[in-house]
């Protein structure tokens, strides 16, 4: 058997494996913006990057995954590469894709829009190659996970005390994040 957070991961990616249709409409076309922003990919290598930086979570098959590109393509937000000797299409951010990517970033995060269910996504998503960024990746997925356990305690079980702890201390993490996140901003990072 596995850890508590395993069997969290398994569920989840069997979710979104077979539920794909309820992954936010424009998750993996703003992930694909932002790999082509990158580096020049084929369809092909935007799956496996994906799949790759969800940790096996999800990956997203040809039939998304193509017809985005040619959407992308046809609104000049993406430009096919010249075609490398092996014949594999490789498609690159034009400048138009870039500033649309930069539009979507800028979109107001509130309830009444996706943004919840793009920062829970999110949360699959493994940036950087290295342990720290997959340790980071465990510790969010952890915290959503406790946080999902005590919602679930709470209801009508938990006294007010107890709530007010768990707000404190999600207060005083969130605090400590926008922090840092401020810290890195100030830094141009």
């Amino acid at each position: 058997m596995g850890s508590p957070i395993d069997k969290i991961h398994s569920r989840i990616r069997d979710h979104l494996m077979q539920h794909t249709t309820q992954i936010p409409k424009g998750f993996l076309r703003h992930k694909t913006l932002e790999l082509l922003g990158e580096k020049p990919m084929s369809g092909s290598e935007i799956a496996e990057e994906i799949h790759r930086r969800t940790t096996g979570q999800w990956k997203p098959g040809p039939g998304s995954i193509y017809p985005l590109l040619a959407w992308l393509q046809k609104n000049g937000y993406a430009v096919e590469q010249p075609t490398e000797k092996s014949g594999m299409k490789r498609y690159a951010l034009s400048d138009a894709g870039r500033q649309f990517l930069e539009e979507e970033r800028k979109l107001p995060t509130g309830p009444d829009n996706k943004a919840i269910s793009f920062c829970l996504l999110d949360l699959l998503w493994v940036e950087g190659h290295d342990e720290v960024a997959e340790e980071l990746h465990r510790s969010m997925v952890r915290l959503v996970s406790v946080l999902g356990e005590f919602n679930a305690i709470m209801t009508g079980k938990v006294s007010k005390n107890a709530a007010m702890d768990v707000k404190e201390a999600v207060d005083e993490a969130t605090k400590k994040i926008q922090a840092i996140n401020s810290s890195l901003k100030e830094q141009g990072q």
